[in-house]
């Protein structure tokens, strides 16, 4: 309920138009209130409202759509600093209905239709970012594009199928991977490909910056030298530079 400094707050200290744009009401998670307190200049919620042509999978708006209205607020804000941030639903639970996807990833001797129909949401997002990826690769500026999830889907059973074993059985280090998402950062003008095994979202800014060229806050400063013995802190727990889970 009180205003948070962060990134959005630095950008605009920095000159950017910083804008949010949700599919979903202000209501859900009471994001209204949060991306207020988070100082977002420009807050758009259901979009879908403001678009044509909407596509749907699993009964959410897919990420092609989403994507193409932020080609179109790119374009209106295009020739000054821009930061937009969206939030996609179209991978979230339940996986109750595989008809609801295109079908293109199968398994083999294996049966489970939640995750059958999850990869084959993953699938569709991978090809739409591929079209987004293509839209701005040739922008005289600069873009930057970021991805990552919030969790992975609660799919136990694959879980378990994939692990070999009971979820309960795990080690601490391998329970953690349960906590794991991939992320990646690409730039239209090029960056220097790196695979970074540890990371945790607290520093994942930083990476942004760097690769912008922009300069960190005073508060990125500081993480950078807490990341050296601290590489990833999570609500699950944190492992330090030696490799040690606590």
């Amino acid at each position: 309920n009180d205003k948070q400094n962060g990134l959005v707050s630095w950008l605009n200290e920095l000159g950017y138009t910083t804008q949010a744009i949700s599919p979903c009401s202000e209501g859900l998670w009471d994001i209204g209130n949060a991306y207020e307190q988070l100082q977002f200049k420009d807050r758009i919620y259901n979009c879908q409202d403001r678009m044509s042509d909407i596509q749907y999978f699993n009964g959410n708006i897919t990420d092609e759509t989403i994507f193409r209205y932020i080609e179109e607020q790119y374009e209106r804000h295009a020739g000054s600093p821009y930061f937009v941030w969206t939030a996609t639903m179209q991978n979230h639970a339940p996986y109750d209905d595989l008809s609801s996807v295109p079908s293109e990833i199968t398994f083999e001797d294996y049966n489970n239709p939640a995750a059958q129909e999850y990869l084959n949401l993953i699938y569709q997002s991978d090809k739409a970012l591929g079209e987004l990826i293509d839209y701005f690769r040739n922008k005289d500026e600069e873009v930057i594009i970021v991805m990552f999830g919030d969790h992975y889907p609660h799919i136990i059973d694959f879980t378990e199928y994939l692990y070999g074993k009971d979820v309960a059985l795990l080690s601490t280090e391998d329970y953690s991977r349960l906590r794991q998402t991939p992320f990646l950062i690409w730039s239209s003008k090029g960056v220097e490909a790196e695979k970074i095994d540890d990371i945790s979202l607290n520093y994942l800014s930083n990476e942004v910056m760097e690769a912008a060229g922009l300069p960190k806050s005073r508060y990125q400063q500081e993480l950078d030298k807490i990341r050296c013995d601290i590489p990833i802190i999570s609500s699950y727990g944190y492992k330090t530079a030696d490799g040690e889970w606590y």
